[in-house]
């Protein structure tokens, strides 16, 4: 049989335990309503040579970025060609000549943003 004194040491454990568990539903940013400022390329930007550096500020309570890059665009995507998580503000990729489409948002375990969404073409030199 299981005297007081035990019965609290395990509800005091349990107690312990669950609030643990929580702590990160309890203690995360909700960035649902920011907006990711990207930086480049910018809406309309041509990309010489193919070498894409995608930029981006980053916001507080964002865990990491999902990008993605569409072409020619996300409304009528021949392919998605990048699909990724960043966790930095920076993504390179080397894409071929074309019209391209692109967009991050941030994310945490219990939250994300709206996608920014900008429009560039790559050309040849």
């Amino acid at each position: 049989m299981i005297d007081f004194k035990s019965l609290r040491v395990i509800v005091c454990v349990l107690s312990v335990l669950l609030i643990m568990s929580c702590e990160d539903v309890v203690f995360l940013e909700d960035i649902s309503e920011d907006t990711i400022t990207v930086l480049a390329p910018a809406d309309g930007a041509q990309v010489i040579n193919s070498n894409v550096n995608f930029n981006w500020e980053g916001i507080e309570g964002a865990s990491g970025y999902k990008l993605q890059v569409a072409e020619p665009n996300f409304e009528q995507a021949n392919q998605i060609v990048v699909d990724t998580i960043a966790s930095t503000i920076s993504f390179f990729s080397i894409l071929p000549s074309g019209d391209y489409e692109w967009r991050i948002k941030g994310i945490n375990d219990s939250y994300q943003t709206e996608y920014s969404i900008q429009s560039f073409k790559v050309i040849e030199d």
